[in-house]
């Protein structure tokens, strides 16, 4: 069964009816950045947690940024977090919608750059990051990344966990402190992206996965676009079912096991 807390309403009340909350703190990007000004949290929508299902042993929940202008429509959105939710039914991890928000900057902010093309932590990341509530986990909708080549926003990135200890980016204790502590588990998608990009970027950022070969698996990555009916297979899923804190066992709950996946 698959979840049905991605509903296209529960969607378009967040994002057009506004919010109950406004964030007080900002940052400011240094004058070093083509971006230079000030960040902060906007309206901000805190949503009940949904009931899991039964039959999901494990649950993460979602906070979904957007910024003016630049995010896709809600329906869209919607789609691609049930496709999201169907992809991780044959793991038994359920999402939730935590929250939805609206980022205020300098209208530049959609133009993100990433540690992966500025050899270190970029000045937006540092700045963004730090307003993310401590090991937590979301989506941010920005209009393109800085590695964007030929069609506008059609870039994804996922900070996974394991990229702690894997990449040179993290020049210091402090910043792989902060990668640890605000970065991990967040993906940060282009306006334009096809709907399986967002559980991609998932599967590194929630469940801690890296890229594979296989065409019919979520995380392939090549020049070929992944098969329509790719999916995990049950070792992704027991990594991911131990990615915490980002995904989470439901309590007072028996894991259940996922069904088959075909071979490989």
């Amino acid at each position: 069964m698959t979840g049905k807390v991605w509903g296209t309403s529960c969607l378009l009340a967040a994002i057009l009816l506004g919010a109950t909350a406004t964030a007080t703190r900002g940052e400011v990007v240094p004058d070093g950045s083509r971006l230079a000004g000030n960040i902060s949290i906007g309206k901000s929508l805190r949503i009940p947690p949904a009931d899991i299902p039964d039959g999901y042993g494990s649950f993460a929940d979602l906070n979904i940024y957007l910024t003016s202008g630049n995010s896709p429509q809600p329906d869209r959105i919607a789609a691609a977090l049930r496709l999201a939710q169907k992809k991780l039914d044959v793991c038994r991890i359920f999402l939730r919608v935590h929250s939805v928000n609206y980022v205020v900057g300098p209208p530049l902010l959609s133009e993100w750059e990433s540690m992966e093309f500025n050899n270190g932590l970029s000045p937006w990341e540092r700045a963004f990051f730090s307003l993310t509530p401590r090991r937590s986990a979301g989506v941010v909708f920005v209009k393109r990344l800085d590695w964007t080549i030929g069609r506008d926003g059609i870039t994804a990135v996922g900070y996974g966990g394991y990229l702690e200890e894997e990449t040179d980016y993290l020049k210091t204790s402090r910043d792989r402190l902060f990668y640890r502590n605000h970065m991990a588990g967040y993906a940060v998608l282009g306006r334009s992206v096809g709907e399986s990009s967002l559980i991609h970027e998932l599967g590194h950022a929630l469940l801690g996965l890296r890229h594979v070969k296989d065409r019919s698996n979520v995380m392939f990555s090549g020049l070929l676009a992944r098969d329509d009916d790719s999916g995990f297979n049950e070792r992704q899923c027991a990594r991911g079912r131990a990615n915490y804190p980002w995904v989470r066992p439901v309590p007072d709950r028996q894991m259940v096991s996922a069904r088959p996946f075909p071979p490989e």
